[in-house]
């Protein structure tokens, strides 16, 4: 090649490797992301069924709350309240965030009203072999993320990706001794 030659594409490649790392960047960062979001989801919904787990077990107002924070902390705790619970599973997640959902009032010990119905959930009938009725089945429901109070997923670098809302994650199981 001659001199001349040499001298115009001078450059060029140092041009072709900055747009190719550009691109190239944006696709790692695009794939962590996507990452990122798939592992959070992984945890809300692992999460749900956690507390419904328990709550479907314990069917009392306190297995209610202490599945609250499972579903937040990782953690059954008898209260979520001031730091003693610790830090939240994901940045940002609060009880707030967990809707449990059960047929019938829950009471405390002395009978007062702790934990009300949800209008519209109702019981299942059970079905023997034989078509005859074996009774009934309460359904109790932990939701992260119902209307109103749903988990947002925030970037690492928002300017190349906008936060975005999960939709509702709901876990449905039988209460215990209901």
């Amino acid at each position: 090649m001659t001199a001349r030659v040499l001298a115009r594409e001078r450059g060029v490649a140092t041009i072709e490797l900055a747009v190719i790392l550009g691109l190239l960047a944006s696709l790692v960062l695009g794939i962590v992301e996507l990452s990122r979001a798939t592992q959070q989801f992984a945890t809300l919904s692992g999460a749900a069924r956690a507390a419904a787990r328990l709550a479907s077990a314990s069917a009392s107002p306190e297995g209610i709350a202490s599945a609250q924070c499972l579903a937040v902390y990782g953690r059954a705790l008898e209260s979520c309240v001031g730091n003693s619970a610790g830090a939240p599973l994901l940045p940002g997640l609060s009880t707030r965030h967990v809707l449990i959902s059960v047929p019938a009032d829950l009471r405390d010990a002395s009978g007062a009203l702790v934990h009300t119905a949800t209008p519209g959930l109702a019981s299942i009938q059970a079905r023997a072999a034989d078509g005859s009725s074996a009774g009934t089945l309460d359904l109790l429901t932990v939701t992260v993320g119902p209307p109103g109070a749903r988990y947002r997923f925030v970037p690492l670098m928002p300017a190349w990706m906008p936060s975005f809302e999960f939709a509702p994650i709901s876990v449905s199981m039988a209460m215990a001794g209901h």
